[in-house]
Formats: C-alpha cells, structure tokens, sequence
C-alpha cells in the first residue's frame, strides 16, 4: 500500500523532528557533562603571551578543551608574582582542578600551592631545565625535592637538536649535489646559533651531522657568509636580520609561524600549548619525571626538493642516538 503523498511528507518531518530533538538532547547533554569536568589549568605569563600570540592562545585554549573534553582555564600571571599569589590564582580558579602545569619560571608558586594542597596533581613544564637532583627528583631520598615535590616534564631538546643536525646535513649535501652537478662544486657551510646553551647542546646537533654524513663543523654564526642551512637553538631573535632570513633557517622557537620569514624549512615548538596533552596525559597517569617530544613542522620552500622534503618529513619520527644501518 502506498501512502498518499502528504502523508509521507508529515511521517518523514516527525522522523526529522524526532532526529533533531535526538541531536539536541545528546548535545546539551554533552555540554553539561563538558562543563561538570574539573579543569585543567594552565599557568603562563604576558611574555609568553606576546611571543605566542593573542588569538593563537584563544584558538589553543579551545583546542585543547575540546581535544581533552574538559575545560583548559589559562591563568596569564605576572612576572612580579610571588609564589603565594599564584597559589592562590591557581586555588581561586578551580578548588578541585583534574590537574595544574606551570611552567619553570613558576616552579616555586607550583610547589606552593602543592604543599597548600598535598595530593592535587601539580606538574612543571621545565622546558630545557632538567629536574633538580636528577633522576632522584620526586623519590624519597630526594629531600627537598622528594615525593612531595612536584612532576617535571622537561623538553626533548637534546633529540631536537639531533634532528635539527640531521635535516640541516641534508639540505647541505644536497645543496652541495645540485652545484656539482652545475659544475660550480663548493664546500657549503652550516651556521648553528646556539645562544648560551651548553657544549652538550653543540654535541647533540654534531651528532645529527655526522649521522647524516656532514663532514664539516659547523659555524658559530656571527655573521658569516651566508651558508646553505642556518639553525637557531637559542632565542632566535637573530634570523630577523636580512641577511641571515634568506637562508634555510630551522628554528626552535614559540613565536607565531606567520612571523618566521619564508626561507623556514622547519619549525620544533616545545611551548606549553603544545606539550600540554601529553603532560595531561603523563599527569594522570602518575608520572613523576618525564621528557616532552616538540612538535615538528615541515615548510615547502624552494630549498626542499619534493624528494628532499619527503626525506625530511621521514626525519621526524627518529629519536636521538638512532642511526641509519650503515652508520
């Protein structure tokens, strides 16, 4: 029997209206339990703010609340503030937070509100700071920094740097092909800016070129010729200068990639936006110390070939120490 035509029209507007009300009710619902969830708080200060940028934050706050599916509270403190006010920031903010990650520029106010709060999940982001007293951090023979202190996530600066010497050996060598091939062969130098870092940073980067088949050493950066790949492990401020932007620049830095000039091939963040699942993550699951991978991105530009950047892409996925088999 076939239904006249009207009827069919009011039967399929019921079942569209009972799919809304559907979609409508699971929504609300989703909202409510959303907004139930402790929060996660993030503490960061108008430094960081001005170098990550305003509306990058806004759209990471969101990204992130609704990659855990509980609200991300950012708390933008002020440098002056002492431990106690960001104890009290962080308690005024959520009296129950799922977890609370500050960086190492907080550490103190983090312990703060830790010893104010025994038990609550409290963690430091400590960027390139290792944990004070090493691999005795956060057990009990620690002392100061015992199991009362709070979790360390430190950056993976050293497999950073590695990879950094990796990819930037390859663009060089490659560079180096291209003008052999030209009849114009050449030696091409690496400039590497490491700013106050330590000799164990230069180390990291040496072993990524030689990995990589670099047999030269790299340049100290203070404005020498242009060179076929520049890397800044420091601030960074440098690859602003004119001459050195038109270089393939690997940057290790936070600031807003609409701002890095169109030479970059690669970018490694270890800001707190982008650690900050993985730390949630580590938190809860009651790690006490552990190292926090940067995320990685790869630029096309004119220096990277399509076989040269799918090279490099391959790259990412390595961690410091592993060598190609016929190394």
């Amino acid at each position: 029997m076939v239904l006249p035509r009207a009827e069919r029209n009011a039967a399929f507007r019921t079942r569209l209206l009972g799919a809304a009300a559907f979609t409508a009710a699971l929504f609300l619902t989703l909202w409510v339990i959303f907004f139930l969830r402790r929060p996660l708080i993030l503490v960061g200060d108008p430094l960081f703010d001005s170098l990550y940028g305003e509306k990058r934050t806004e759209w990471k706050l969101r990204f992130c609340s609704l990659r855990l599916f509980r609200p991300v509270k950012y708390l933008s403190m002020n440098t002056a503030a002492g431990p106690d006010l960001i104890a009290a920031s962080i308690w005024a903010a959520s009296r129950r937070p799922a977890g609370v990650l500050a960086p190492y520029r907080y550490r103190e106010g983090a312990a703060r509100y830790l010893a104010e709060h025994p038990g609550a999940p409290v963690a430091v982001l400590g960027g390139r700071y290792t944990p004070p007293d090493g691999a005795a951090y956060g057990t009990e023979t620690a002392g100061e920094y015992g199991a009362g202190a709070p979790a360390w996530f430190s950056s993976a600066f050293g497999n950073d740097l590695y990879l950094a010497g990796r990819c930037a050996a390859l663009i060089a060598l490659d560079k180096e092909a291209k003008r052999a091939e030209g009849d114009t062969a050449g030696a091409e130098t690496i400039s590497f800016y490491a700013g106050d870092s330590s000799p164990a940073v230069r180390e990291a980067f040496i072993r990524g070129l030689r990995d990589s088949s670099w047999p030269g050493t790299p340049l100290a950066g203070e404005g020498e010729r242009p060179s076929a790949c520049a890397v800044f492990a420091g601030q960074g401020d440098e690859f602003f200068d004119g001459g050195v932007k038109k270089q393939p620049l690997i940057l290790m830095n936070w600031a807003d990639p609409r701002s890095f000039p169109p030479s970059t091939v690669m970018v490694f963040d270890d800001s707190p936006w982008a650690q900050l699942p993985e730390a949630f993550a580590l938190l809860r699951g009651g790690v006490k110390t552990a190292v926090i991978s940067s995320k990685i991105s790869v630029f096309r530009t004119p220096a990277l070939d399509s076989a040269l950047y799918r090279e490099i892409k391959k790259l990412k996925t390595l961690s410091f120490g592993e060598e190609n088999a016929d190394n």
